[in-house]
């Protein structure tokens, strides 16, 4: 699917930079071969590259203390930081496996062009709570945003909210492994908008206007038909 859906963005977007695909621990050295032999630029990022920039964490304790501790039981918290240690460039742009670019992103690129002032994410259609402690929950506004495409500039990742955040999370509630990581880009980043829900999707049928669609679970199957 990965393949399918970088060749996708290539084909549609004009956007040239780094290529990183982080490996979530599943990919076979046979996996590799096939993904370097597709884009030859690519750098596949291990754990223990990640490891390796832990010290830009050192001021941020608990930031790295649940980035180290938490994988286990919330793998998505990769998502959320590696992707900002890892990345050399002062903007980080994030798309998932799962999307299906059908036309040009003019408005990420637009963005990128600008030097991404305003951070980035898709829309959700419905609400994706996460749970904090004393039985609070994210506000509604928070969670209408979907982690399926993220444009940050660097400087607008906020590590002192992206703390306060992890301070709130009742982490003993299991319902918050699915959006973890979601609600925290919402949580940290400044400057945040929402990309065109009716160019952008998630759940509506295809059309001519549509960018991108985000194949999520349980539609995942639907990306090849």
């Amino acid at each position: 699917m990965v393949i399918w859906s970088l060749a996708s963005f290539y084909l549609n977007s004009e956007i040239v930079g780094q290529l990183y695909i982080h490996n979530d621990g599943s990919l076979t050295q046979n996996d590799k071969n096939k993904l370097k032999k597709f884009f030859p630029s690519a750098k596949i990022v291990e754990q223990s590259h990640v490891e390796k920039n832990y010290y830009k964490l050192n001021n941020y304790f608990l930031v790295k203390q649940v980035r180290v501790s938490n994988i286990s039981k919330y793998f998505l918290l990769k998502k959320l930081i590696d992707p900002f240690l890892i990345s050399q460039t002062d903007y980080v742009l994030i798309i998932d496996s799962d999307l299906l670019w059908l036309n040009r992103p003019v408005k990420i690129e637009e963005a990128v062009a600008k030097g991404v002032k305003n951070s980035l994410m898709m829309a959700n259609n419905t609400k994706s709570f996460i749970y904090f402690e004393q039985n609070k929950k994210l506000a509604d506004k928070l969670a209408a945003y979907n982690s399926g495409i993220v444009l940050y500039k660097k400087e607008n990742f906020n590590l002192e909210k992206l703390t306060k955040y992890f301070k709130k999370i009742d982490f003993n509630n299991f319902k918050n492994k699915h959006f973890i990581e979601q609600a925290g880009y919402v949580y940290c980043l400044e400057n945040l908008r929402k990309l065109p829900i009716e160019k952008y999707i998630i759940k509506p049928n295809l059309s001519q206007e549509i960018i991108v669609k985000h194949y999520t679970s349980p539609c995942r199957p639907l990306f090849y038909i």
